[in-house]
């Protein structure tokens, strides 16, 4: 999936880059998953779903609590 966002010219770019924040955050791999989170929310169809607004905030909110959690140790 990172190969056909990096390529382009997607017919349908906000469900490919949802769905590869849905997997990237599932493999607990957040940079990747929230990168492209935003990339879906600047499409027109991210702008209008609600889910892409609140998919950045789960994702920064892991973030911020596994920071909090390896700042405690």
């Amino acid at each position: 999936m990172q190969a056909a966002v990096a390529k382009g010219n997607l017919s349908k770019p906000h469900q490919v880059l949802m769905y590869l924040a849905y997997i990237a955050f599932e493999l607990k791999r957040f940079d990747i998953a929230l990168e492209a989170a935003k990339k879906a929310l600047a499409t027109p169809e991210g702008a209008k779903d609600p889910q892409t607004k609140n998919m950045i905030k789960a994702i920064e909110d892991t973030i911020k609590d596994r920071e909090e959690k390896k700042a405690k140790l």
